[in-house]
């Protein structure tokens, strides 16, 4: 419950675990007043969102879905009314576990079994485990991720995807802008196209930093931009160092000076390693998963 409205409740790595390694047959219920085995909670309350549209707005169908949008907020049910006997809090977003509230917690925080929070970065869940799912257009599988492949040439251009106006992302456009031609993409920039990869395969680079910096937050921007043959221009904080990085272009500590110096000294021979490098240096464990929902069941 609470999830993101874009996520399949039957096409997720959460429900593939529970059918692959506990029990095939494993029901999913989204009818909050039936009992469950196991509920797994996450920080997009819906009911609140219309709430507040609605306050802002009054009851107008025509202008609920845009202020929703302007003035979505992250936040946690203050009481829950399902009947289960374990709840596990889960969120994908750069905000910290809530203790105390639940029997456990999934984030960006390093495991830690005293506040039984488990690890598992966005990115994570983005990735086609068991070579079944068809949640995403852009979803590698884990031995993809890991293995080289052959560089290919293309057009010095950089392209960009964004939903949203970031200003630490716009700096490092403008500053790759100021060398090379930078397009950019999507609803931010009312320029939606139907398919990232397609579009991604007529560049060389692609610009896709994080939303912000915080400790692990690593979303499946990086893994997209590598996956349909670009190299990444990124910003974030791997500190587990899970990412090769060979295989893309890190901004994080360079102002806009030295990020606009980077891309004017790179040469096409040096983006064709990149380019062919494996994008993760190691593999997440995807059975530590399996071992903490195993806690619960």
């Amino acid at each position: 419950m609470d999830f993101a409205p874009d996520f399949l409740v039957n096409d997720n790595l959460f429900i593939a675990v529970l059918r692959r390694f506990f029990d095939e047959n494993c029901l999913v219920e989204t009818d909050t007043s039936k009992r469950v085995d196991l509920e797994i909670v996450s920080t997009f309350p819906r009911r609140r969102l219309v709430d507040l549209g609605r306050e802002l707005i009054g009851p107008s169908p025509e202008r609920l879905g845009e202020v929703l949008l302007r003035h979505l907020v992250l936040t946690a049910r203050a009481e829950y009314t399902t009947s289960t006997k374990y709840r596990l809090w889960y969120t994908g977003e750069s905000i910290r576990p809530p203790l105390g509230k639940f029997d456990g917690t999934i984030s960006f925080e390093p495991t830690n079994w005293i506040e039984k929070n488990f690890f598992l970065p966005y990115w994570v869940m983005r990735v086609n485990w068991f070579e079944n799912s068809k949640a995403y257009e852009l979803q590698p599988s884990p031995h993809e991720l890991l293995e080289t492949r052959s560089p290919q040439r293309r057009p010095l251009r950089t392209v960009s995807f964004a939903t949203k106006q970031i200003a630490a992302r716009q700096r490092v456009i403008d500053a790759v802008r100021r060398v090379i031609p930078v397009d950019e993409f999507g609803r931010k920039n009312q320029k939606p196209v139907p398919s990232k990869g397609n579009t991604s395969q007529n560049y060389f680079l692609q610009i896709c930093t994080e939303n912000n910096l915080y400790p692990n937050y690593v979303t499946e921007k990086l893994q997209e931009s590598w996956l349909t043959g670009c190299v990444p221009i990124w910003s974030g904080l791997d500190s587990y160092e899970f990412f090769n990085e060979q295989a893309l272009i890190d901004v994080t500590k360079l102002g806009s000076l030295e990020v606009s110096d980077v891309i004017r000294n790179l040469s096409e021979e040096e983006l064709l390693y990149k380019q062919a490098q494996p994008l993760l240096s190691k593999e997440y464990q995807i059975h530590d998963l399996v071992a903490y929902l195993g806690t619960y069941l």
